[in-house]
């Protein structure tokens, strides 16, 4: 598109604003929106903001765009007076911010539309660049206001923690780049579980962008991040669909389960379990140390692992596939496993602690020492705090010593109980 039919849209008022959902992961209630620009245009139909954004963000027609966005966001919040409490997001530059006087046109078109500013929030985008001696007075004023800020694209610059320091945030965003790659990527996961908790550590709310997968989401509820958006619930919508969004605003939200007495097929309650592993693992005792000495003799593999996913101690991972006991504390499944395996085991622990029910005898392939294939028979029960939260996973599974055995014995028909049951547990399939 060239800069006169960019500028002719804007006077027109055909780039307007679409609004995507930002969903709070307690209870998957929208919370807010995050204003996208589209093009509406006349004989082309809905462009992107690829199409047209440097020709709007130029010099020329920079002040007019960003007074085009306040307006639409504004309007839109007007519409939704029936949820106080919810925000409407939008984005600026941080230069934009002192350079057109965007804080005394929010406050005037506020006033002209009776909102309050505690409706708007706004997304700081391009932070690397900031003066902080000549823009801190602009946030503490848009703070003052009532209008929440936030750092969009969290992660991706060299100054994050910086901006974390001298802008008054209320929110910090994720960016989508790190959501999508963390199921492959150890270092992505762990930027977003460290900026989860940055965020609960400042007590400022963590939006996760990027959202498209299931299991996306029970991580990042596993990292207590707040807020997430994504395809997963919507991409941006118009206007009036947003507002139908709000009328059934709990649409994506799924019955929480209660909590279960026992998993299936099991008749104890594990808060007990659950402390007395803790003490096992923690303690420096020599009774702790002996009981630990007693775990290691136990053919069936018991481990134990966090709500996230994460090990923190088993009896037998120096047996199973050649990791130290001292080296299980805090891998995830994707630091000491396969790809295609560490998702099938992630996938098994995000339904037992979003579901609350036990996975019992469930058989999976797995590399174990010296890279041979075998089928684990694995059983995992979540483990509830005192509170009645979810806090773990207990699991149990038959280890590679009793393989060899059991899969001649298995071979020979020789492995079979009383009643003509298969007593083998783990065989090898490859």
């Amino acid at each position: 598109m060239q800069f006169d039919d960019v500028k002719r849209a804007i006077e027109r008022e055909e780039i307007e604003l679409w609004f995507q959902p930002i969903v709070s992961l307690s209870d998957l209630s929208i919370s807010g929106f995050e204003g996208l620009v589209r093009w509406n245009h006349p004989a082309e139909g809905v462009l992107g903001p690829g199409s047209f954004i440097e020709h709007a963000l130029s010099d020329d027609l920079c002040e007019a765009f960003n007074e085009l966005v306040i307006i639409h966001a504004i309007r839109f919040a007007q519409r939704t007076a029936a949820w106080p409490q919810l925000k409407i997001s939008i984005n600026f530059a941080a230069n934009d911010l002192l350079e057109s006087k965007i804080p005394a046109r929010i406050r005037t078109h506020l006033a002209t539309h009776n909102v309050s500013a505690k409706k708007i929030a706004i997304e700081i985008t391009e932070c690397d660049t900031i003066l902080y001696g000549e823009t801190e007075s602009v946030f503490n004023e848009l703070s003052q206001m009532g209008i929440s800020l936030s750092v969009d694209d969290f992660g991706t610059g060299y100054a994050s923690l910086t901006h974390v320091k001298h802008i008054p945030l209320s929110t910090l965003k994720i960016d989508r780049s790190f959501v999508l790659a963390m199921e492959e990527s150890s270092e992505d996961y762990l930027i977003v579980e460290n900026a989860c908790n940055l965020g609960n550590s400042l007590h400022v709310d963590v939006i996760a962008e990027g959202i498209e997968r299931a299991e996306q989401l029970g991580i990042l509820k596993s990292f207590d991040c707040t807020h997430g958006q994504g395809f997963y619930f919507s991409p941006a919508v118009p206007g009036d669909e947003a507002i139908e969004m709000l009328a059934n605003r709990d649409q994506f939200a799924v019955p929480q389960p209660a909590k279960p007495v026992s998993g299936p097929k099991s008749e104890v309650r594990l808060d007990t379990a659950l402390q007395s592993l803790e003490e096992i693992v923690n303690c420096s005792s020599c009774q702790s140390q002996l009981g630990l000495g007693i775990l290691e003799l136990v053919p069936l593999s018991v481990f134990l692992k966090s709500a996230n996913g994460r090990f923190l101690w088993s009896n037998s991972y120096h047996r199973l596939i050649s990791l130290t006991n001292n080296a299980v504390s805090n891998p995830a499944a994707r630091d000491i496993h396969p790809v295609e395996e560490a998702q099938s085991f992630r996938a098994d622990d995000l339904r037992v602690t979003s579901t609350g029910e036990a996975l019992i005898g469930r058989r999976e392939p797995c590399t174990v020492a010296n890279g041979r294939r075998v089928e684990l028979v694995t059983t995992k029960i979540p483990i509830y705090n005192s509170n009645g939260l979810i806090v773990g996973i207990l699991g149990f599974c038959n280890d590679d010593d009793t393989a060899s055995t059991l899969h001649a014995l298995h071979q020979s028909g020789n492995a079979e109980d009383d009643n003509g049951g298969t007593v083998c547990g783990l065989n090898k399939v490859a």
